[in-house]
Formats: C-alpha cells, structure tokens, sequence
C-alpha cells in the first residue's frame, strides 16, 4: 500500500526471490502524502521523496520495475475498484503472483493496508475470468499464489537470515520515515 512497505513486510523474501532470479516488480498503491514524519528532505516534495526512496530500497532488493497508482495516502477505501486496477495490471503484466498485507489480521489497524490486502486477494481471485476487470482486453491469468506478509498466521515461513542485512540496508533508504532509532527498533 505504501513506499516502505514491501521492505518491511518482506524484503528479506524479495531479496530471497530475486537472488535465485525471479523477477519481483512493485506496486506501490498510494503516493505516501501523509508520511512526512518531519525529518527534513529538501525541496522535493514527500511524494517526490518517497518515490525516489522507494525505487532506491527495491533496486537494493534486485526489484527490476516499479508502477504507481498514486492514490492519496489514507483514503483508500473502494476494495472493488483497487481490486480491478490490480488485477488489470496483473493480467497486463502476466505475474504468477500477487503480495499483499494480510487484510485479516487482528491486529492490522491500517485501513490502507487492510483495502489493499482485500484488493488484491479479490484480484487474485477474479482476474482469471474473462470479464474481470469490466471492458478488458486483457486475457485471463490464473495466478500461482497469493502471500500475504503482516501476518500473524503464516502458513510458509522462510529463513531470511542470510538475507536481514539486505533487507534492513533497503529499509534504511527509507530515510524520510525510518529514523536511526526507528531502524534499531526493527532490529537494523
């Protein structure tokens, strides 16, 4: 849902993934407006910041595209329409796979991260059938899998031990959200 999310949530699996050579592309569904946490960044604007931090910190990972729906942050709240986009652009794009935060974890207060977590299960369901989205040109796709990260009910775990130092290297090019202490916090 936002620029640092994928790193967080699972960047140690990003970079598992990309090592062994799969591609693993991002989509970032809000443009970050309302993470300006008061660190001083320039004159770009946070959106412009968190942009540029979140191609640095997937480039880190081996991420090798980016796209962007630019929602305002925090208003997300049509899972019906998300949930079209993306399985759009997973039909277009052709993914085997779709991540998402985990929409029903108890403890996930996020509605950002619970819309896009429903939007994308919804996609991955739906995107195999020929009208879905409405008006496409797109072929269906069934997709292989679904993960969702935030989880408090993992069904897969991965030993991402060789990889936490990678991971946390590209949660720290987050440095308009994730301070120093922030960063220890996280076990960076």
């Amino acid at each position: 849902p936002h620029p640092d999310d994928n790193e967080i949530g699972m960047g140690g699996i990003i970079s598992l993934l990309t090592k062994k050579g799969v591609q693993v592309d991002y989509l970032t569904v809000t443009d970050g407006s309302l993470g300006d946490t008061g660190i001083p960044y320039g004159d770009e604007s946070i959106v412009d910041v968190r942009r540029r931090e979140t191609e640095m910190a997937g480039k880190a990972l081996g991420v090798t595209a980016f796209h962007y729906f630019s929602i305002p942050d925090g208003t997300l709240s049509d899972v019906g329409d998300l949930s079209r986009r993306i399985a759009e652009l997973l039909r277009q794009e052709r993914y085997d796979a779709v991540a998402a935060p985990d929409p029903w974890n108890n403890y996930e207060a996020h509605n950002d991260h619970i819309v896009t977590g429903k939007a994308a299960s919804q996609a991955a369901i739906s995107c195999n059938l020929k009208k879905y989205p409405e008006n496409t040109e797109t072929e269906p796709l069934n997709l292989a899998a679904v993960l969702f990260y935030f989880t408090s009910k993992p069904n897969t775990l991965f030993d991402i031990t060789g990889e936490f130092q990678r991971k946390m290297g590209a949660v720290s090019l987050h440095a308009s959200q994730i301070s120093p202490e922030m960063l220890q916090l996280y076990g960076g």
